[in-house]
């Protein structure tokens, strides 16, 4: 399934209210509307299946060539687990950096519920099946299927791409003349600086990515 048809608008001034998300996912088939545009837009707001939408009736564009800076996706003091910093940074442009602490938790590939190709991180730390360490059903299993949860973001684009390809990371698997390459993921690299607007569907909350990835943009802490 693809990502639904629409875009993604944002205060550029906000509301000062950390808790509050300034950002929103506009349902619309207006496909006049280019990235930076300035507009105003009437609906109906309706939730979908989690995720926060707006279905546009009227959009008008009142100025172009117009940006937006990301901010910094981090935990505020009153989230009592990431799945909440997500909530209130949903429908916004964020950046994950070094001081976010994400690491890659599964690999690029198929994601067979989503019917898609991307990937996923976790807050801190990779996300370890719930029976790697604990007995099936146990508290200390359901205690970490509940942790993988609330520390889970998946990694994708906006975009189809042929297998193996990722189109926010256009130089993945590029080899050097040496036959060598260091773009490269695995599990358990940190990621050093991804910029997208969250969204939410599957049950899940998705960064859907904004720029370029390259090879700065991920740490390697298990070199090859």
């Amino acid at each position: 399934k693809d990502i639904p048809q629409g875009f993604f608008i944002q205060d550029a001034a906000g509301d000062n209210n950390p808790l509050t998300s300034d950002g929103l996912f506009v349902l619309s088939k207006a496909n006049q509307v280019e990235i930076g545009d300035k507009v105003t837009v009437t609906g109906l707001v309706k939730n979908t299946f989690g995720w926060t939408q707006l279905k546009a009736g009227h959009t008008n564009i009142i100025a172009s060539n117009q940006s937006i800076l990301p901010v910094s996706l981090q935990q505020h003091p009153y989230d009592t687990d990431f799945s909440d910093t997500l909530e209130r940074h949903e429908g916004m442009l964020v950046t994950i950096d070094v001081n976010t602490n994400m690491v890659v938790s599964r690999n690029f590939g198929y994601d067979r519920q989503a019917r898609r190709n991307n990937m996923a991180v976790a807050h801190k730390t990779i996300n370890l099946h719930a029976n790697q360490l604990h007995v099936p059903n146990s508290p200390s299993a359901l205690t970490q299927h509940q942790s993988n949860f609330s520390r889970h973001l998946v990694i994708e684009s906006s975009s189809k791409a042929r297998s193996g390809q990722i189109p926010w990371y256009p130089t993945f698997a590029n080899i050097n003349n040496q036959g060598r390459t260091h773009n490269y993921i695995r599990i358990g690299d940190g990621v050093n600086h991804l910029t997208g607007v969250i969204g939410y569907s599957h049950g899940q909350y998705r960064l859907i990515v904004t720029q370029n990835a390259d090879v700065m943009s991920f740490s390697h802490n298990n070199p090859r």
